[in-house]
């Protein structure tokens, strides 16, 4: 492992996030961060046993549909910063903006790259988050302007 590669892994494991690689078929290939062991194989919105452990709703807290799920529009090729909140029930409610974005063509299995922090039952920021925050948003633009 680089060391850039070293250091990036060990912000995101200090920080309660995490970055995913998705497939074509909505399943995890690549985690890191802090927040991995939320995530199982697959999105929920493809997954039946993730789906029962995930509500996702919008910032106006109307509930979403799997097929409005960030990934899933990320998937399809929709870009859309905002995200969704999603509160995880494992062991308690756990609250997370997830936001996903596509990733670029020819990036092998890789389709999207889901980004899933931490925040309070607001939705935002959890524990003075800002950095969080704007990393997630710094990266997500990355992504897109990489295929864009």
């Amino acid at each position: 492992m680089s060391d850039l590669s070293h250091r990036l892994t060990t912000i995101l494991e200090a920080l309660p996030l995490v970055v995913a690689l998705v497939d074509t078929r909505g399943n995890f290939i690549s985690k890191a961060g802090k927040m991995m062991d939320v995530l199982g194989k697959a999105i929920p919105s493809r997954d039946a046993f993730e789906a029962r452990r995930w509500r996702v709703h919008n910032d106006r807290g109307v509930r979403l549909e799997p097929e409005h799920f960030p990934t899933e529009k990320a998937l399809r090729g929709v870009v859309d910063y905002s995200g969704a909140l999603g509160v995880f029930t494992n062991e308690g409610e756990h609250r997370f903006r997830v936001t996903s974005v596509p990733s670029a063509p020819g990036d092998g299995d890789v389709a999207a790259v889901t980004f899933v922090r931490l925040t309070d039952p607001q939705g935002l920021k959890a524990g003075g988050g800002e950095l969080e925050h704007r990393l997630v948003e710094m990266l997500a633009q990355a992504v897109v302007a990489e295929w864009r």
